[in-house]
């Protein structure tokens, strides 16, 4: 005989759910995820969360404005620890990893605040987050005291980038409305719903009113965007050839919109000049295989004849500090590793040639009085060899006051009002971030020109030629020579457009969003005499996490997820009720009822007894768990509420109602129906569980 089964039940497994859950606290079981409120210690680490997050996010921002200075951040990194590497690249890296981590974990945040779960942040997590914490602290300190000028560079950037920060940050915080609109509309508490919802409020005005104090060059007309600025090669063209070498002046010299020379200069051991920006020869030359055991001298220690058997272009190829050595030939790559370290006249003899002017640092160190032979009279064996080398004296841009026979230099200063800067007859200013809008605009009224190191990026050459700046010193001329506009320039009325629809898009989305989330919870009500239904949700306490899985499966909200919850009603006691909404017990306790009567699906409990899915009964007690309560039947209508202590729990059966008294010769363990059906269901004690 060939027995068929019917499946009474189907168990629904809901993957993204477990995803969310499992992914932000590890929990994936159903039983573990909760939906009780969140305790304070876990909204503590999620707040801590966000501020990483945010912490991050600024991090990821800085080294993306700093691509501008990454050969700087490099050569100050290989100073400290004496390797040469990528620094910037690690970095960035490392906080793009590191900030898409922490999105993803704001991401979960947001969809347990939308599904109503509890909020459980899991330890490893937990751990990540202190530690990422810590880590951009000390970020800061070490930055800070190595590359101050970097934070000043990210004020500078808000210039350039903030009209379009505002538009991302309305953005993101309307996204987060929709979950903020849920959260505000269930809240129960009057006044914490008022508070909540005025710091919202108060947030988004700040947001669309921000453009208020965004100030930028590259707002006006169009008739009043200056000139392009004019460029200063530093180091020669560095980027597309080894830093200062005679290719590297040669090639920067081509493009026309180079007007100077920039290099650095320091004294040999006998005495003459030579062009070279680090104290040492390791970094740029291969003085570490030709002369091993003088490696770590400084530079000035060697004679210019040693000085010319090192190779200064091998390196570049090897290390690529700006990623261009990958383009070139084998014929550019045997060239550069023939280039060798230039004297101060052969530089100038590259100028003269193109009739480029030269702008110099002197790097030899007051520390080598003593010890080096040329310590006393090195500057005037510099000034000797300019005026020998026949470069005409005006193309020689000079930042050196003290020295003799320099009065025919073309004097730069690093700065100063304009009026003394023109009364000492300079007319050429040469500053890094420092000098701000303010400035340029000072100086350009008294006509001084302006030149501003380093810039490598097109926002900031946008930025400083909005500003109005004369000239400024690059290692990427040949790139930043083929930007013909400012990456963006606005009028004033294109500016007001932008952020005027950006807000207007943005409050219509949040009132959308506010009318939707209404209608979605309109048919809960929220006070403290009823109890909330929160998605079909049963709250469970924590004492409750070590039952059983018997009477988890009881008590878990989850088993409410597939209940119609069209069928789903909150009932007050009333003066007059037809059917009594609640019932006193013996001992005096009342306990609230919930009830609904559409039959919506079915259920098996533990031994297989068919049980109607369709009347949901909340009820709240505060002693200790009886086996059960019976209440009684109305025509055909029977109720069973499974009792715990101290929490609110669900009992499920199909068309049954809750009704004021139980019958006297009802047993309070057994629930009766009285249309002769024999079923009868006896709840035993709690730790025994449910048999039949």
């Amino acid at each position: 005989m060939v027995s068929h089964h019917t499946q009474i039940q189907r168990y629904n497994r809901h993957y993204c759910k477990a995803i969310v859950t499992g992914l932000f606290g590890c929990r994936w079981q159903r039983y573990k995820q909760s939906k009780d409120d969140t305790p304070k210690r876990d909204i503590a680490w999620i707040i801590l969360l966000f501020i990483t997050t945010a912490f991050l996010a600024f991090w990821f921002y800085f080294w993306i404005m700093s691509t501008n200075n990454l050969n700087m951040i490099n050569w100050h990194m290989w100073t400290t620890v004496g390797q040469w590497y990528n620094w910037h690249r690690l970095m960035l890296i490392v906080t793009s990893v590191t900030l898409l981590y922490f999105t993803i974990l704001v991401v979960l945040a947001f969809c347990h605040v939308g599904l109503g779960y509890q909020l459980f942040l899991h330890y490893v997590h937990r751990v990540v987050v202190v530690l990422a914490l810590a880590g951009c602290v000390t970020l800061v300190i070490v930055v800070h005291s190595v590359w101050a000028q970097g934070f000043r560079l990210q004020r500078i950037s808000l210039m350039i980038t903030g009209p379009f920060l505002q538009v991302i940050a309305v953005v993101v915080m309307t996204f987060i409305t929709w979950f903020v609109a849920g959260q505000l509309i269930i809240l129960q508490c009057a006044w914490q719903r008022t508070c909540w919802l005025g710091l919202y409020v108060t947030v988004m005005a700040s947001l669309y009113i921000s453009p208020l104090s965004i100030t930028s060059p590259c707002i006006g007309p169009p008739e009043d965007l200056p000139q392009r600025p004019l460029l200063v090669a530093h180091k020669g063209a560095s980027a597309l050839a080894p830093e200062n070498t005679i290719e590297a002046f040669r090639l920067a010299a081509s493009e026309p919109s180079v007007i100077v020379l920039e290099s650095d200069i320091t004294i040999s051991y006998d005495g003459v000049p030579f062009v070279l920006h680090d104290d040492d020869l390791r970094r740029t030359t291969d003085v570490a295989s030709v002369f091993p055991d003088r490696a770590h001298l400084k530079a000035c220690r060697f004679n210019m004849t040693d000085l010319k058997r090192l190779s200064a272009g091998a390196w570049f190829t090897k290390k690529d500090p700006f990623g261009t050595a990958s383009s070139l030939n084998l014929e550019q790559r045997e060239m550069y590793a023939n280039q060798s370290i230039p004297t101060l006249r052969e530089y100038l003899q590259v100028a003269m040639e193109t009739n480029k002017s030269v702008l110099f640092d002197i790097t030899f160190q007051q520390s080598e009085s003593g010890v080096h032979p040329h310590a006393v009279d090195y500057k005037q064996r510099i000034v000797h060899d300019i005026l020998q080398s026949g470069i005409n004296h005006s193309q020689v841009w000079w930042l050196y006051r003290d020295y003799d026979n320099t009065e025919n230099f073309t004097w730069v200063s690093s700065g100063g009002s304009a009026e003394s800067l023109v009364s000492d007859g300079i007319h050429i200013v040469n500053s890094n971030f420092k000098m701000t809008w303010n400035d340029i605009r000072d100086y350009r009224k008294h006509n001084i020109k302006t030149n501003v190191w380093m810039v490598n990026s097109d926002w900031l050459y946008s930025l400083y030629w909005c500003m109005g700046v004369s000239s400024v010193t690059t290692d990427r001329c040949h790139y930043l020579a083929g930007r013909e506009r400012p990456i963006w320039h606005f009028t004033q009325a294109e500016f007001l457009l932008l952020w005027i629809l950006t807000d207007i898009f943005s409050i219509i989305a949040v009132i959308f969003i506010f009318v939707i989330q209404r209608k979605r919870h309109r048919w809960a009500c929220y006070h403290p005499e009823t109890i909330s239904l929160q998605s079909a949700c049963v709250r469970m306490t924590h004492k409750h996490q070590n039952y059983t899985m018997k009477e988890k499966l009881l008590l878990t909200a989850e088993g409410l997820q597939e209940i119609d919850h069209s069928c789903v009603g909150v009932m007050t006691a009333s003066p007059s009720p037809d059917m009594s909404d609640t019932r006193r017990t013996s001992n005096g306790i009342v306990d609230t009822v919930v009830r609904c009567n559409s039959l919506s699906s079915t259920s098996t409990v533990n031994t297989g007894v068919v049980v109607g899915v369709d009347t949901i009964m909340c009820h709240t007690s505060n002693r200790r768990p009886s086996a059960s309560d019976v209440i009684a039947d109305n025509g055909s209508n029977t109720s069973f509420v499974n009792r715990m202590s101290g929490i609110s729990s669900l009992s499920m059966m199909s068309g049954m109602t809750a009704m004021s008294d139980v019958s006297p010769q009802t047993s309070p363990d057994t629930v009766v129906m009285k249309d002769d059906t024999s079923v009868a269901i006896q709840l035993k004690d709690i730790d025994t569980g449910l048999s039949t």
